[in-house]
């Protein structure tokens, strides 16, 4: 990520190129973690708090100066889906004894 800032930087691209880059690639990452975690289920629930939030930051990037309300609702369904999420994982585990799915 380090490398990613500093090449862009070198570059000479602008910070918000440099921050969609940046963003890009924790997406990529997150959906990667998942594809490799295969039945963990906190590992699934924190790659996809990861896809939130940077889908949180292009939301603030672009659409800032447009509507805050939009990304003030975005975070309440953000917040929201990480309770139930982490609600079902403690009932799930309480049941079986461990977070495999």
């Amino acid at each position: 990520m380090l490398i990613l800032l500093f090449a862009s930087w070198e570059l000479g691209l602008s910070s918000i190129n440099t921050a969609l880059w940046s963003t890009l690639t924790l997406l990529s990452l997150a959906i990667v973690k998942i594809m490799s975690s295969q039945n963990k289920a906190l590992l699934i629930l924190l790659s996809l708090e990861v896809i939130s939030l940077t889908l949180f930051l292009c939301l603030m990037f672009k659409m800032l100066p447009i509507a805050p309300v939009f990304i003030f609702s975005y975070l309440v369904m953000m917040v929201c889906e990480a309770a139930v999420g982490l609600s079902l994982l403690i009932r799930t585990s309480r049941n079986k004894g461990n977070d495999y799915l």
